[in-house]
């Protein structure tokens, strides 16, 4: 069996990555990375916030065969029952632009959920980072978190017939603004500028308290994403 996995950005995966023994084999314009987790072959790469190139990752990723795609990470939570580092399995992914949806593969719902994510309804996918308390409220009629990727990369598994899930840990909470505008921090290629984060930061000294415990809920959150993988995908075999 082989699992593809599809974080955003380094800093989700970088706890899990540490665990394991992953190697490149693959550097055709994205680097993907090989690894066992328990039995099970396992194949891991970036598409960078927005997943603007998911097309041509999966191309790379998904080369062979390739059982199962988890498109992973952090999501903020639109709804209040959800906690930072909660582990959240999405039955589908909803583009806020469209509206249009993709449907997780129910068989790894259900095996997340026993795996302990909290099943939810829908994951809305925004253009942008969704920060400010009102817009979260505004989202929080359709679906019960965001992120920025999900969808396209489950709609680029359903096109190559591909079983695919949505699988968050929610980053930051319902009733909280991000400290900083990280939207100004992104980059063409989907990275974030830490320079643009610093000078944010610099400039507004008043928010440091919350940056700073913005920072320690993040890593709880991608551990917490880490054991997660770590239970979840063995079982798959």
């Amino acid at each position: 069996m082989t699992i593809a996995v599809i974080f955003a950005l380094e800093a989700e995966c970088a706890p899990w990555r540490s665990r394991h023994d992953f190697h490149a084999v693959s550097s055709n314009g994205s680097t993907v990375y090989e690894g066992l987790i328990g039995p099970v072959r396992t194949r891991m790469a970036l598409c960078g916030v927005g997943a603007r190139r998911a097309r041509e990752l999966l191309d790379v990723l998904c080369a062979g065969n390739v059982d199962a795609l988890l498109a992973v990470g952090l999501a903020g939570a639109l709804r209040d029952p959800y906690a930072c580092a909660d582990v959240i399995v999405a039955r589908r992914a909803q583009s806020v632009a469209s509206g249009s949806s993709v449907a997780s593969d129910a068989r790894l719902v259900e095996a997340a959920s026993r795996c302990g994510a909290a099943v939810v309804e829908a994951l809305l996918c925004a253009d942008h980072i969704a920060g400010r308390v009102d817009e979260k409220r505004r989202l929080a009629a359709h679906g019960e978190a965001v992120d920025m990727e999900s969808f396209r990369i489950l709609e680029e598994a359903r096109r190559r017939g591909i079983p695919s899930v949505a699988i968050r840990a929610i980053g930051d909470p319902a009733g909280e603004a991000l400290p900083l505008d990280f939207d100004r921090a992104l980059l063409a290629d989907g990275t974030v500028s830490l320079m643009n984060l610093a000078g944010q930061a610099m400039r507004v000294p008043s928010r440091w308290p919350a940056l700073i415990a913005f920072g320690f809920r993040q890593r709880r959150a991608v551990r917490a994403l880490a054991g997660f993988l770590d239970r979840f995908i063995p079982s798959l075999e």
